[in-house]
């Protein structure tokens, strides 16, 4: 899953991965969950790996699972403080499932593209050369690694939501470990 969202600062629609800021008190793992239903829709069951995600209320089983949090990282710690977490979410979906409702806030406008593991180098290279598209790099570099590794399992859908915090509290946090 990918989605299309118009990024003022680059001036164009930007493809890359559901994404959003982690509110105070909550986990990145809390964050991708909440931004995946939003942005695109799609909500499930933990299944397991988060203890966080798995003793909250109304999330108890089976087609959703936190795969992956990594630890805090920096995109462009040249230019900005901004650091972010990487939480990947596997979802289980069906051939033939209707894509569900999204929750989008005031002003949010996304285009939810879904693309086999597969396909996705060659989509987002379909897509950087359409006008007014710009390809994330992260999306970018991790969709080039499927297809280094010859990632080919379209059982699933992996959805990777970016959970940012600004400022350099959560980086001094990791330090701090």
């Amino acid at each position: 899953m990918i989605i299309l969202q118009y990024r003022p600062p680059v001036e164009a629609f930007c493809v890359e991965f559901p994404a959003g800021l982690i509110d105070e008190g909550e986990t990145p793992e809390e964050a991708a969950v909440r931004e995946l239903k939003e942005e695109t829709g799609y909500e499930g069951k933990v299944s397991g790996v988060s203890p966080v995600l798995s003793s909250q209320p109304g999330m108890a089983a089976t087609n959703m699972k936190v795969v992956d949090c990594s630890p805090t990282i920096v995109s462009d710690p040249g230019l900005t403080t901004a650091n972010m977490q990487m939480v990947t979410v596997e979802v289980h979906l069906g051939e033939n499932d209707e894509q569900p409702e999204q929750h989008l806030e005031a002003g949010e406008h996304i285009e939810r593209i879904i693309v086999p593991l597969s396909e996705l180098y060659d989509k987002l290279q379909a897509l950087s050369k359409e006008k007014g598209k710009i390809v994330d790099a992260r999306l970018y570099h991790w969709a080039l690694e499927c297809a280094a590794q010859g990632y080919i399992n379209d059982i699933y859908v992996a959805f990777v939501a970016w959970g940012y915090k600004f400022g350099g509290d959560a980086l001094r946090a990791q330090k701090a470990k």
